[in-house]
């Protein structure tokens, strides 16, 4: 079994703290990161600090989840979720390492009767929105191998694979 690096941007907050946890328990080598280790709008810290760390997999929570600021501070907000993103997409591929970029149901106007899915068209109706879909598109354009917002089917996958013994 190879063993992969996992760097996960973000471990401070909610999502990037349960991956922590989660991870934790698989015998993978995580490398838990938060905003005094990396800011993900300063392209070449982020580049030395993921080239130091030569991870298979980044995992981006990173994020400016202050939804009702975010009107009042656009910059900020597009500053970390959208070219916060197209930094980590841009390293990603030089370092040719997996990249998850977590999104969030923002992107959505909320509509919707049932639950949204990935393939559902995105329709923010915030600037919050608004930034984290501007960093799913650098993503994906940049790194076409991406897993995007679908964190919760990543983590049941993961459990399922971790139970039937086939995790990685």
């Amino acid at each position: 079994m190879k063993f992969m690096k996992i760097a996960i941007i973000g471990s401070n907050g909610q999502p990037g703290c349960d991956l922590v946890k989660v991870f934790t328990s698989s015998k993978q080598k995580i490398v838990p990161l938060t905003h005094a280790d990396i800011d993900v709008t300063k392209f070449e810290l982020c580049e030395k600090v993921l080239k130091n760390i030569q991870p298979d997999i980044i995992i981006n929570c990173a994020a400016y989840v202050r939804v009702d600021d975010a009107e009042e501070n656009a910059d900020i907000a597009f500053g970390v979720n959208a070219m916060g993103a197209r930094n980590i997409a841009k390293i990603c591929a030089e370092l040719n390492s997996t990249l998850i970029y977590v999104s969030t149901d923002y992107v959505f106007d909320g509509r919707k009767k049932k639950p949204y899915i990935e393939d559902d068209v995105p329709n923010p109706i915030n600037v919050y929105g608004n930034s984290k879909l501007a960093g799913e598109y650098f993503a994906r354009n940049i790194r076409k191998d991406i897993m995007s917002s679908g964190l919760q089917a990543f983590l049941e996958q993961r459990e399922q694979a971790e139970k039937a013994g086939t995790l990685w």
